[in-house]
């Protein structure tokens, strides 16, 4: 059954849809699979709670179902998430509250068993084309010759979420859609079966540079903008979840997300990668459909794909975007810091000393996301497709030896970005010290010229940057 299509359509990303500029504070407890109440906080009080256990439904085969078994999604295949679970994790906002004016849009990109990337015409799931949609969804469980299909979702409404939900072998477990719309850092493997396959969630935050001068937008969040191409003042609100400028550049360092579900399974695999609906420029679907599609005429790359019939190597091809969105992002930093050093003493005390402090907070706040990057790659060294025990032993052999090696070279890059991120941290330590040394020289000056009974004037100061 053919699925409906639309032609290409460019997505401002800078649009407003209300929900504000700032990315979500992270709820870390509720990223934990093993976590046994989700979206219940203990001031919640007991009637957050079930009083008793209901029943566990059966996998709906899609056949007797009259193509509605996916509307109750998440309660009805996940009965202990309650609705004020599914408010409090903002699903039930990603269903009932999305813009049904725009269709969902979803770019693929297919993997064939030969290793080869063929690219199919996007698709648009529209109010009018659900349950067209939802046929096609079913019809297409199982594709001949496919052996891995992969889905960047862009402007994902509510239907489109609880169909990818139900659709599969094994329902998605709703704490993919909570980590995603909260952007909380988590990992975990579900519904592991020896020899058929198994699926494994990855979410995380990365730091990326806009290097495109944008729009005159102000940084402070109460006015529901982007970001502030003005330098910072001392009225500059210290906000560690929005945008930082570096004013020398005009470039700007945002926090993005990577979010990625992978069913692994011996017939064909899926990947779902999703994409938020933010005021901010964070990766679009779209860019990231064309740079996954690329990776299939990288020969380094295609040499592993005709080899090994893993579609883990597909989704470590996602964690390279972020390794190339922060290194991107730690050059432009790298340069901002030296141009602090350079002028730090000959610019305006206050405004250096309030863009100093603003670099440093950020840093704070920055720094635990290199470590999440680790864990998640060390997450998949540690975590095989249980489907490769099927293969015979000479390519679960080399399938093993060929991802702990892909992943150890994501390892050692983000050992190397870690490393230029201590060293700019320092950097900017010295630079505070530095202003603290400049005042205390500038002071003690002014404090011999007035024992004198002097003027105290005003002295220059011309201190050696190290």
């Amino acid at each position: 059954m053919a699925s409906p299509y639309i032609d290409v359509f460019e997505p401002d990303i800078l649009s407003n849809n209300g929900d504000g500029v700032r990315i979500p504070t992270s709820p870390h407890r509720h990223a934990v699979p093993s976590a046994p109440w989700p979206w219940v906080d203990t001031s919640d009080g007991p009637g957050g709670l079930l009083s008793s256990p209901p029943p566990v439904p059966e996998l709906c085969d899609h056949v007797c179902c009259d193509g509605e078994c996916w509307r109750g999604y998440p309660e009805s295949c996940f009965p202990t998430w309650a609705r004020d679970q599914v408010r409090k994790s903002k699903i039930l906002k990603a269903i009932e509250d999305y813009n049904s004016d725009e269709g969902c849009r979803l770019y693929h990109v297919d993997v064939g068993n030969d290793g080869v990337f063929t690219t199919p015409t996007e698709t648009i799931i529209t109010e009018d084309s659900i349950q067209l949609a939802w046929e096609y969804f079913v019809e297409n469980n199982h594709r001949p010759n496919l052996r891995v299909r992969v889905m960047f979702i862009e402007n994902l409404s509510g239907p489109v979420l609880q169909m990818l939900g139900t659709k599969y072998v094994f329902n998605v477990q709703p704490l993919f859609w909570s980590s995603s719309l909260n952007w909380l850092p988590s990992r975990y493997q579900e519904d592991a079966r020896p020899g058929e396959g198994d699926h494994i969630m990855i979410c995380l935050t990365f730091l990326r540079s806009i290097r495109k001068e944008p729009k005159d937008y102000d940084l402070d969040a109460s006015d529901q903008s982007v970001h502030s191409t003005r330098p910072a003042t001392s009225e500059t609100t210290i906000d560690t979840q929005g945008p930082l400028h570096l004013s020398s550049s005009g470039h700007v360092l945002v926090q993005d997300l990577l979010s990625v579900y992978l069913i692994r399974s011996t017939e064909d695999s899926t990947i779902i990668s999703y994409h938020p609906n933010l005021p901010l420029p964070t990766t679009t679907a779209r860019e990231l459909h064309q740079r996954i599609r690329a990776v299939g005429w990288n020969t380094y790359w295609q040499k592993i794909f005709c080899t090994s019939s893993d579609p883990t190597f597909v989704l470590l091809t996602f964690f390279w975007h972020a390794i190339y969105a922060w290194d991107e992002a730690l050059e432009d930093l790298g340069s901002h810091i030296t141009w602090l050093e350079e002028n730090i003493v000959d610019q305006n005390e206050m405004k250096m000393t309030t863009e100093v402090h603003v670099i440093r907070a950020h840093q704070l706040r920055f720094s635990p996301l290199l470590d999440d990057f680790r864990k998640a790659v060390k997450f998949i060294m540690n975590t095989p497709n249980p489907a490769i025990e099927s293969r015979d032993i000479s390519e679960r052999e080399q399938t093993g030896a060929m991802l702990s090696r892909e992943c150890e070279s994501l390892l050692d890059e983000i050992k190397r970005l870690s490393t230029s991120w201590t060293i700019y941290d320092k950097r900017v330590e010295n630079a505070m010290n530095l202003m603290v040394n400049s005042r205390n020289i500038l002071d003690s000056k002014r404090f011999q010229k007035m024992s004198k009974g002097e003027s105290p004037g005003t002295y220059p100061v011309s201190i050696a940057v190290l």
